[in-house]
This record gives C-alpha cells, structure tokens and sequence, in this order.
C-alpha cells in the first residue's frame, strides 16, 4: 500500500473556488442487493451517472459503513454511504455520504427490508430512486485517495459530502446487526490537504 490511503480525518482544509457541483442525472434504477465481505453493497441494474470535473462517471456500487470510515476534525459519524463509479478509462470516484442518528429516512427502509441475511447472497429491488439518499445541501471536500478494502488501490477521487443526512437509531440498529462494524481505520494524512468546494 502506498501514501495516499483511505478513509482520512478531515481537519484542515483549503476553500476552492475552482470545484463545481456534482451533477447526478440519476433516474429510478433497481438494485441488486447483497452482503459481502461483511458490507452490504448495492448494485444498480441501469446505467446511471454523475458529471464531475467535466467527466461522466457510472454508478458501480453503493457500500454502507457502520461507523462512517472518514472523520471530521476528529469526529466519527454513526454511519458513511459511498457511491462508487467508474468512468470510461476505469478512474474511480467515490462520493461520500456521512450519517447522524436523527429522524427516520424512509427511503432507507426499502432498503432495509432487502438486506440478506446470508453472506453472499443477494435481493432485487425495483425502482429505487437513489437521490433520496442524498443530502439537500451539497458542499463537499474533495481529496486523493484510495479503496477502503482490499486491495486499497490508489487514484481514488473521493468526494465527501459536508452535509449529512440522517437515519433513526433503528435504522443504523438494523444496519449494524447486519453487517457488523465494518470501518476501516483513518489512514495517515501525509502531505494532503483537502480541498472545499463553496
């Protein structure tokens, strides 16, 4: 493994102009869902897509965390959702949605009712509309990093949303029954500063 892993502790950051809105031209997609390696993944059946920096990224794969992976200033959240795509050249960005404890988000409970209970195997859901996952404000940090599991491979554009949402104690409950506690653990800084878009 090389310098620039993931997830990191975000403290200092520098303020940039420069970085501009996600664009997600998601539609409703079904969802294959799964529990693997201890994380529950879910995979879109249809071709979905986020513009950024002027590139067109697909959806590969949502994962779910139980605590969130990245820290704020030190600060773990209850719980992280990573969207996972792939541009045509391979490049990988990762958009990082953090979770408090709070109020009950319904569109996480049809998620919820199709989690396996068996390692390996999988549920369809049909017609999900992801953009109810994310949240309304979407300022983010931005950074160079890596893949969270193995084998950690590097060149990562991650993304990591400044605003989290929030799922209720049950909610987070039954994801953590399922899965388990499944964070990696923030990885050293090095020379990174993470950029913050306005």
């Amino acid at each position: 493994m090389g310098a620039f892993q993931s997830p990191i502790d975000i403290g200092r950051t520098i303020a940039s102009p420069e970085l501009r809105y996600l664009e997600f031209d998601y539609d409703p997609t079904g969802l294959e869902i799964m529990l693997q390696n201890q994380i529950v993944r879910a995979k879109p059946v249809d071709l979905i897509r986020v513009r950024f920096e002027e590139q067109t990224y697909f959806l590969d794969e949502i994962r779910f965390h139980t605590p969130s992976e990245h820290r704020i200033k030190g600060e773990p959240h209850d719980g992280e959702i990573q969207l996972i795509h792939r541009n045509e050249r391979g490049e990988i960005l990762a958009v990082s949605i953090l979770v408090w404890e709070g109020s009950r988000l319904p569109a996480f409970d049809v998620i919820k009712a199709k989690i396996p209970r068996k390692e390996g195997s999988k549920k369809i859901l049909v017609g999900f509309d992801i953009r109810n996952l994310l949240p309304k404000k979407r300022r983010y940090f931005r950074y160079s990093g890596s893949m969270t599991t193995p084998p950690c491979q590097e060149g990562v554009t991650w993304v990591i949303f400044q605003s989290a949402i929030q799922l209720s104690g049950h909610q987070i409950d039954q994801l953590t029954l399922a899965q388990g506690k499944n964070n990696r653990p923030p990885q050293p800084l090095g020379n990174r500063i993470p950029l913050r878009s306005r």
